[in-house]
C-alpha cells in the first residue's frame, strides 16, 4: 500500500483500561478502549478506521475496524477521535504492536497509514483462560427439577 493522499491524518493512539485510565498495559479478558485521534482536512463521506494488532513475530492477531460494524462514518474537517471498546480483550498475555489505517470504505488506497509505530501494547494475565485468544461469551443454565421430570414421565406413560 502506498500513501496516496493525506485527506485524513492519524493522530495519537491510546489504550484505556476498564476504569477508563490511559495505560500501555491491559489485562486479558478485561474491558478495554482503543482511542485514535485524527485530523480531517476535507469532508469525507465514508471513512474507515482500522487498528491492527501484531504479535512480536509480526503475525497479525486481530483488528478493530469500522468497516464491518456500524454504519457510515462521515467526517467534517477538523480534529476528532474514534473509539473502539469491548467487554473482554481477546488478546492473551504478550506484547503487541499496532498498525493504524484510515481509508475510504471499499478503497484500496488510504488516507494515512502508520506501520509498526502507532503504539505497543502489553497484555498481562487477567481472566485465566487457555488457547490462543479469549472469547467473551454469555452462558445460561436450564435444568428440570425432579418434580418436573416425574411429571413429564407420568404424562408420557
Amino acid at each position: 500500500m502506498a500513501n496516496q493522499q493525506k485527506l485524513v491524518e492519524i493522530g495519537r493512539l491510546a489504550f484505556r483500561d476498564a476504569e477508563g485510565r490511559e495505560t500501555s498495559v491491559l489485562r486479558a479478558g478485561e474491558p478495554f478502549t482503543v482511542s485514535l485521534g485524527f485530523t480531517a482536512h476535507e469532508r469525507i463521506a465514508d471513512a474507515v478506521f482500522e487498528v491492527f494488532f501484531y504479535s512480536a513475530d509480526r503475525e497479525l492477531q486481530c483488528q478493530c475496524t469500522t468497516e464491518v460494524i456500524g454504519g457510515r462514518v462521515a467526517l467534517e474537517p477538523g480534529a476528532g477521535t474514534i473509539e473502539f471498546s469491548g467487554q473482554g480483550l481477546g488478546l492473551l498475555t504478550g506484547v503487541y504492536y499496532t498498525d493504524v489505517v484510515i481509508k475510504e470504505r471499499g478503497a484500496t488506497e488510504f488516507f494515512d497509514w502508520s506501520q509498526w509505530d502507532s503504539a505497543a501494547l502489553r497484555v498481562d494475565p487477567g481472566k485465566l483462560v487457555r488457547g490462543k485468544f479469549y472469547m467473551p461469551c454469555e452462558w445460561r443454565l436450564t435444568q428440570e427439577s425432579e418434580a418436573d421430570t416425574a411429571a413429564a414421565e407420568t404424562t408420557w406413560t
